[in-house]
């Protein structure tokens, strides 16, 4: 259990899809106060984005990177908010990665939500969608 003050630090979170301003989860965002920071890029080539019904998108195993905007949020907001939504642990599972601003220099450690083995294996998963694009091998949800 995390103590009162580490419910109320903030905490980086990049979001790629349906959370994403524009989008139509981004009331979310709004709900556990988030404060947008930057459009950001996975720092690896290590994923792959994938829809889920043509709904949502997924990041799972791979070789591009992917991006999406970074928000600042505290970790109790995230478990109240975002892990709801999310379906963790069940759909998604969560877990912290290095991303570079599109913007600067600057690099950041975030909290990304990934699709789970157990999901992946019970559900369809959309290889190609037409809200996802691959442009320079870096994955974007439209």
């Amino acid at each position: 259990m995390m103590s009162n003050n580490a419910e109320n630090e903030y905490i980086y979170v990049m979001v790629y899809g349906t959370l994403m301003r524009g989008q139509y989860n981004n009331g979310y965002m709004d709900l556990a106060q988030a404060i947008y920071v930057d459009d950001v890029v996975s720092d690896l080539s290590e994923y792959r984005m994938v829809g889920v019904s043509n709904s949502f998108p997924g990041i799972v195993a791979g070789d591009k990177k992917f991006e999406g905007e970074l928000f600042k949020v505290t970790a109790s907001d995230v478990v109240h908010y975002l892990d709801k939504l999310e379906g963790y642990p069940y759909m998604y599972d969560r877990g912290f990665i290095t991303v570079k601003s599109k913007t600067s220099n600057m690099k950041y450690t975030a909290l990304v939500y990934f699709l789970t083995p157990m999901f992946i294996k019970e559900t369809k998963l959309d290889l190609v969608s037409p809200y996802i694009t691959l442009k320079n091998d870096v994955y974007k949800w439209n």
